[in-house]
């Protein structure tokens, strides 16, 4: 349901999910997490954030940390609250095992930082996704806005960067 953008069909099934098992914590806070996220989606923030405090309320899982900070990460850059979003990443990358997923939020990271003015650590953010190996597309976005982060009054440089990936292509 949520893959095929019913949030509101998603969110019912992950309500019902916390009455059914409600003496099972770990599937509750899960499906209370991806509620919200279907809140969030349907940028319903003040039901999505009332859902985050309840589970946070209720000791939350460790293992679902993760899950949960993306979730709040994704809230925070939906409105535009850049800043807050960042420390939610960076607890998501470092709970996050998977390398490609890893790399997808190293470059949002690297967004977010590189739009709050932050242009040191966006470099540095580009440069991990480059180093987790990631498909062509990612990587080659994220050296362009590796090079895009680094202009401020390196021109030269960067010009000669854009005509080396030009030249690799």
């Amino acid at each position: 349901q949520f893959a095929k953008g019913e949030y509101v069909e998603a969110a019912s099934t992950y309500s019902y999910m916390q009455r059914l098992y409600f003496s099972k914590p770990d599937i509750v806070a899960r499906a209370r997490v991806l509620e919200a996220k279907c809140y969030a989606e349907m940028e319903w923030f003040y039901d999505a954030e009332d859902i985050i405090r309840r589970a946070e309320r209720d000791s939350f899982p460790d293992n679902l940390q993760n899950l949960k900070a993306q979730v709040v990460a994704d809230m925070q850059v939906r409105q535009k609250m850049y800043d807050d979003a960042i420390p939610n990443l960076q607890k998501a990358i470092k709970a996050e095992k998977r390398n490609y997923q890893k790399a997808r939020l190293y470059f949002l990271l690297g967004q977010l930082c590189h739009r709050v003015g932050r242009d040191e650590e966006a470099y540095k953010y580009f440069g991990k996704v480059i180093s987790k190996n990631p498909p062509y597309e990612l990587e080659f976005n994220a050296r362009i806005q590796r090079t895009e982060v680094m202009s401020k009054g390196n021109s030269k440089q960067m010009i000669n960067r854009l005509k080396s990936m030009a030249r690799n292509q």
